[in-house]
């Protein structure tokens, strides 16, 4: 038998932390459900430093006294516990304000020699302790009642697995019943009684019994649960329950001291400012390394919701890609590196950059800079866990999985020979593997020892190299490292973690089911439904595009980007900060981004970075930042591209600062057909933009660029237009400086200065 408690809690986390041991046994875990409107924070990072099976329930609900969200709370604890910890055969509901009064042992054998028992106190309606019988908790009682009977109690109880699956699969199928109780008044006190006692199943009506299992005194007039003191002690230890409540924290020191101490005989816990040194040793040292080349504020939280859901050292490891690191990374204090790694550390890479194939160099960068960690994680910034990432780190911990590497996806060539990479697992003198022994992993997320990479180091530098997910698990399973798999069901996966982490890829009759780590199509979000580990997730300003048309702007402090959006603008809205000014711009968008340069050559690294935004997206909008135009323009804009099927176009500018005579506002004119759209303000289709996008990095103000585009179309005299129905206006007068560089442009690439307007359809 294996209990799994399931504790509502909101509050005192060192109170919670202190009953979870006092409850902990070879067979229990703990699953906590933490009210929604309370940070989850300080509950994760009390329990980090211990090896208790805790688990937190990732679909969390605002548990107000009295509303159904107390059910919906307990419904979704039953959930996660039977998809999280199937080894559970019991599930009891605490509260944090409860504590046992009975020794594990005794609460498990008691149990286990009651297993099928069904614990939940109630009783019919009118009840004489209840404001006017209790019937005036709900609607149409008396109607209700005829047709299912009403039964009232504590919400306390204990249910048997096979209970909490039958609850689980009627909630399921009777949408009516959990639509009514969403009108009761105080829920959780006749939900599950209702629903058990009518119930003709023999397995439920042979063993209900009739007590929560709990010593509970309630106060008069208004029947609140007395707050226990050391002066009920002896009621405390004369009572036959297995749990009592409540505790507060005016007097549960005290009291949970004698209950320690001549109920439970465990010896007295340390004060509240040294919690965890009571509970146990130290886990290992290790440290999480979140890997990334973006500044983006999505990209951001997900290292941030690591790093505030464990006590392990969470490092950002920058791929700089740029001279100046952005100001929002600098503030996170990162582990930055450049594509310089790939000659620093006397290795030889499989190629001129770090991807495909080398994120290995900074991993072992860093080992050498902090050679002081037992365990050294990587995380790719598009990995993502569908439970608290505390949760992840822990269950390693507490199964003491001491393996050097652990990645997912682990197989031999014989499993799959036509993998790109194998061949590239090769030594300049020494004897290589033979395929037929050689390994590959998928290591968007791993963990490696610190002697594995102390080896790793050596290996490398005698000349050994190849891509790291066959270099990493082929050369440390040769030397004889220990190496994991943490999901699937392939043959390096340890008891316990088949299809733990994520579950293998298979085939049904509507076709191949996908692992939910892959390396693509891209995980959507309503994918992300259970406690597993997701990859590629990409960011808000990747895949997580909402809109079918978005703008693209590199803007700077004097920005007149909040004038193109309203409160719900029709478009996605991304920005790449070019200079100092990020942080005044953080609530204006969640696609935002930050780096140095031109504008052009930011919007490519940025689409070259976010690649799948070329399918997310019909339409790209890409003004100057000085561009003034009005969200409605900006809609009539997208409106005009799909009309017409345009491919390049940009609304005209009126009379004021202007570069090309043919991008003004033309009176009587609706739209012109061109052989010319000006880079200040330009709107692609998905598709022109992917034949253009070289070009924006041939120039380096992007000067001259535009006279190419109409050579990169098929139709360009129908697909390019200045739009004379939208109205914009250029604010700032036009710079001079760069026809140098629009002349060698030009000359480059045999271009003309011919501008023409091949028709023009009148309004």
């Amino acid at each position: 038998m294996h209990i799994t408690y399931l504790i509502l809690a909101h509050k005192h986390p060192t109170q919670l932390l202190r009953m979870v041991n006092a409850l902990q046994h070879t067979a229990a875990s703990f699953a906590i459900h933490i009210d929604s409107r309370t940070d989850i924070t300080p509950f994760t990072r009390i329990f980090c430093n211990t090896p208790l099976p805790v688990y937190f329930v990732n679909q969390r609900h605002a548990t107000s006294w009295g509303s159904f969200e107390m059910v919906a709370a307990s419904l979704s604890g039953m959930e996660f516990i039977l998809e999280t910890i199937p080894q559970t055969t019991r599930i009891i509901l605490l509260s944090g304000d409860d504590y046992p009064i009975k020794k594990p042992q005794f609460i498990y054998h008691y149990l286990k020699n009651n297993e099928q028992a069904i614990y939940i106190s109630h009783f019919e309606l009118p009840h004489k302790k209840w404001d006017r019988g209790g019937c005036i908790r709900f609607p149409n009682f008396e109607r209700i009642n005829a047709v299912m009977k009403i039964y009232c109690g504590s919400q306390w109880w204990s249910f048997p697995a096979p209970v909490a699956r039958f609850i689980l699969q009627l909630v399921q199928e009777q949408p009516a019943f959990v639509n009514y109780f969403k009108t009761v008044v105080i829920p959780d006190e006749s939900f599950f009684q209702t629903l058990l006692l009518n119930s003709d199943e023999i397995f439920i009506t042979g063993h209900i019994v009739n007590h929560n299992l709990k010593l509970i005194k309630w106060d008069k007039p208004y029947l609140h649960p007395r707050t226990f003191h050391p002066r009920h002690f002896n009621l405390i230890k004369r009572s036959k329950a297995l749990f009592a409540r409540k505790f507060n924290t005016e007097h549960v020191s005290e009291t949970t001291d004698l209950i320690d101490a001549h109920i439970l005989n465990a010896p007295r816990h340390l004060p509240q400012s040294a919690p965890h040194k009571q509970y146990a040793p130290q886990p290992p040292n290790q440290v999480i390394l979140f890997l990334t080349n973006k500044n983006d504020a999505a990209t951001l939280k997900a290292y941030q919701e690591i790093q505030s859901n464990t006590l392990h050292k969470t490092v950002l490891l920058y791929h700089q890609s740029t001279p100046d690191i952005p100001e929002n990374i600098q503030q996170e204090t990162p582990f930055a590196f450049s594509d310089a790694i790939l000659s620093r550390l006397n290795y030889t890479p499989i190629s001129p950059q770090l991807l495909p194939g080398s994120i290995h160099f900074p991993v072992l960068q860093y080992y050498l800079a902090n050679p002081g960690y037992q365990y050294y994680w990587l995380v790719e910034d598009d990995v993502r866990y569908g439970d608290t990432w505390d949760n992840f780190f822990r269950f390693f911990i507490q199964r003491k999985q001491a393996a050097d590497f652990m990645a997912s996806h682990i197989t031999t060539y014989r499993q799959e020979p036509g993998w790109h990479w194998w061949p590239t697992l090769q030594h300049t003198n020494a004897d290589n593997i033979p395929l037929a022994n050689r390994l590959k992993s998928f290591n968007p997320i791993f963990r490696i020892s610190g002697r594995a990479l102390a080896f790793l180091h050596q290996a490398l530098q005698a000349g050994w190299q190849g891509h790291h997910e066959v270099l990493l698990p082929s050369l440390l399973h040769k030397a004889g490292f220990e190496i994991n798999d943490f999901g699937g069901n392939g043959a390096f996966v340890p008891a316990g973690c088949s299809n733990r982490f994520y579950a293998a890829s298979y085939h049904t009759a509507a076709g191949k089911t996908l692992s939910s780590m892959r390396f693509r199509p891209c995980i959507e979000t309503e994918e992300m439904t259970k406690p597993l580990l997701y990859h590629p997730v990409k960011t808000r300003s990747g895949a997580s595009a909402t809109k079918s048309n978005c703008i693209i702007a590199a803007v700077g402090s004097n920005s007149l980007h909040r004038n193109w959006i309203n409160n719900n603008p029709a478009y996605d809205l991304h920005l790449i900060v070019y200079d100092d000014s990020y942080q005044q711009h953080t609530g204006d968008t969640a696609f935002l981004h930050a780096s140095k340069g031109y504008k052009f050559q930011l919007i490519h690294e940025y689409l070259t970075q976010n690649k799948e935004l070329l399918n997310r997206y019909r339409y790209f909008y890409m003004p100057d930042d000085d561009i003034l135009i009005s969200p409605a323009e900006i809609e009539k804009l997208f409106s005009y591209m799909e009309q017409y099927t345009l491919a390049i176009a940009q609304p005209a500018i009126a009379r004021l600062h202007w570069s090309y005579q043919h991008t003004v506002k033309q009176a009587n004119s609706r739209l012109r057909y061109t052989n010319f759209v000006e880079i200040m303000q330009p709107c692609f289709s998905a598709e022109a933009l992917q034949r253009v996008l070289p070009t924006f990095i041939q120039s380096r103000t992007g000067w001259g660029i535009d006279f190419r585009w109409a050579a990169l179309l098929d139709s360009p005299r129908t697909t390019m237009a200045i739009i004379d129905d939208i109205h914009s206006i250029h604010t700032r007068a036009v710079q001079t400086s760069n026809h140098d560089e629009l002349n060698q442009y030009l000359e480059m690439h045999g271009l003309s200065r011919d501008i023409y307007v091949s028709e023009s359809l009148h309004s």
